[in-house]
């Protein structure tokens, strides 16, 4: 089976992580899968076209090296018939390539839109736009929450499949996790304004001059924002990364809006109680007071409150470790990778 993939960009992300993961997974199976990237991308955004075709054009090759890729990456001028192979399956990886996949011909095959969330600009004023390429009626969609399952079929009609997003084996904690006698807490420090990082550092900065716990952030870029004594870790490693969480007793997760949140996951598959908004997987499956301490978006006041009680109690805090580890076990990445696989031969 051929496959193609189309994506916006090769800069490091969580979303382009999944589908990374995705295609290495097809490619061991046998399948030939083809990554490209657009040197003239698509957006009703004319600075972020512009800024973002430059980087696609000169700045960024193929080379994706936060990532081990199995898969071929290719630049194509523009994602159409002529630069794009024909193939069985084509899939869009957001809003910007779905509008120009629609338009390819039948023989790219069976078109795909993979769905991560709203995937909002930072004005958030491109809904309209985004809602507009789930109606494309030669294109399928996959969607990684029912959230927005339900959602794509009240702007539709259409039936999206929903694949979760799993938690590969070597990332989950093994063994008895002790809590530390100084708690440590973990946050994403992320500039984008839905993230929440301001809220974040605000909670943290409280905690800290109250308790002296310890602030564990990492994040892409350097943050001007990070307070003194605040421990920062710019573009971490996997294995670091992971690391990080095992020290971690709570994972702070102040998002305003996520397509899913893979911090929560990953903090949850290290044993890390969460706090955080009712949004992204939060909203999939968590369940306050179970295997998460879960606020209404913008509640940060609740936030802060939440992570106080397990700062001061032992056994609640153990108590949400253990829950939310047991939820996310059954989230075993190689169950989605069979589904989406599963879907795609159906497809065919």
């Amino acid at each position: 089976m051929k496959i193609n993939i189309v994506i916006p960009t090769i800069l490091m992300g969580g979303g382009l992580r999944v589908i990374f993961q995705y295609a290495n997974d097809w490619v061991k199976r046998g399948e030939d899968v083809v990554v490209y990237v657009p040197m003239i991308y698509e957006d009703v955004d004319r600075k972020k076209k512009l800024r973002t075709s430059i980087g696609n054009t000169f700045k960024r090759g193929t080379k994706i090296d936060w990532f081990p890729c199995d898969f071929c990456v290719k630049k194509a001028v523009a994602i159409s018939d002529l630069f794009i192979r024909n193939a069985d399956i084509t899939i869009a990886v957001g809003p910007s390539s779905a509008r120009s996949v629609s338009c390819l011909n039948a023989r790219k095959g069976k078109k795909i839109l993979f769905v991560q969330g709203h995937e909002l600009n930072e004005q958030g004023t491109n809904l309209v736009d985004i809602d507009r390429t789930y109606s494309y009626e030669n294109m399928n969609i996959v969607a990684i929450t029912n959230y927005m399952k339900d959602y794509i079929y009240k702007c539709t009609g259409k039936n999206a499949k929903v694949v979760w997003n799993g938690v590969p084996d070597e990332e989950y904690y093994v063994g008895e996790k002790k809590v530390n006698e100084t708690k440590a807490i973990i946050m994403l420090a992320n500039f984008s304004h839905y993230k929440g990082e301001y809220e974040g550092l605000n909670i943290l900065k409280k905690l800290k001059e109250k308790y002296g716990i310890r602030c564990i952030l990492y994040g892409l870029n350097d943050d001007p924002n990070i307070p003194d004594g605040f421990e920062f870790y710019k573009q971490p490693s996997r294995e670091k990364l992971m690391q990080l969480y095992s020290e971690a007793d709570i994972c702070l997760f102040p998002s305003v809006e996520e397509g899913w949140g893979l911090v929560v996951t990953e903090a949850m598959a290290n044993k890390c109680a969460v706090v955080g908004n009712a949004t992204g997987c939060l909203r999939e499956f968590g369940k306050h007071t179970f295997n998460a301490m879960i606020t209404n978006p913008l509640d940060y006041e609740k936030m802060l409150d939440y992570v106080e009680q397990l700062i001061l109690d032992d056994e609640l805090l153990k108590y949400i470790q253990k829950n939310g580890y047991e939820t996310v076990k059954e989230m075993n990445q190689q169950k989605s990778m069979n589904e989406f696989y599963e879907y795609l031969c159906d497809l065919v």
